[in-house]
């Protein structure tokens, strides 16, 4: 099947593929099998996986309200290095595939002011300005697709649970509710706006599991 894709796959040069999701979505998994696949017809690849960090969450654990804006700061910090990252090896001719980039770092961080995690309500509202300034003050060209993998928050909940990681542990259900719905709401505003970060958004349902690598990668191809 996938030899059907190949003229597909040779089209994905110099361009920039994001995957988006909740957590235990299958990102990085899927993020993983179009790079080996890309890699193996020659394809020079890029692939930013996002990384886990047990210890600095661990400190952030400790104290949301204290810690959960500087560590907000410090996720869209290492996004934005990632996307000029990327756009200088897609000019190069790679193509380029990033787990999570400047939605989620939007989406996480508005769903802690939300919280209140970023202070009482005046400083809250500094810190929200404050990473709106930051969040907006590079610009991108947009990447040739961002590719929504649409899970449930229960899907996204028994996922998590098996991961055994500290960030997973932390993933509750009704955490997982309100990111859904921030992710949402940010997705149809912007989709409708010129100015949208995910101008070139697909949303594929990605609630059942595809234990197969080539099929995971035949149905992300089939859709761009």
């Amino acid at each position: 099947m996938l030899m059907d894709f190949q003229e597909k796959a040779e089209s994905l040069r110099g361009k920039i593929i994001i995957f988006e999701g909740l957590p235990a979505a299958g990102k990085s998994t899927i993020c993983d099998d179009l790079a080996e696949y890309l890699n193996k017809h020659e394809i020079p690849t890029k692939v930013y996986i996002e990384p886990v960090y047990d210890d600095l969450i661990e400190v952030v654990l400790t104290g949301i309200k204290k810690y959960a804006y500087a560590y907000q700061m410090y996720r869209l910090a290492q996004r934005q290095a990632i996307r000029t990252s990327a756009q200088v090896w897609a000019q190069e001719g790679y193509c380029c595939i990033i787990d999570g980039s400047m939605l989620s770092a939007f989406c996480f961080a508005q769903f802690h002011k939300n919280q209140g995690n970023f202070g009482d309500l005046e400083l809250s509202e500094e810190r929200w300005d404050n990473f709106n300034k930051s969040f907006w003050s590079m610009q991108f060209d947009s990447p040739y697709r961002t590719i929504f993998l649409d899970i449930s928050p229960i899907t996204s909940f028994d996922r998590s649970s098996k991961r055994g990681n500290i960030e997973a542990n932390t993933m509750h259900l009704q955490f997982l509710i309100n990111l859904s719905l921030t992710y949402n709401e940010f997705m149809s505003e912007t989709c409708e706006s010129p100015e949208s970060l995910t101008p070139n958004l697909i949303e594929i349902d990605w609630s059942l599991s595809i234990d197969n690598a080539r099929d995971r990668v035949a149905k992300i191809l089939g859709s761009l």
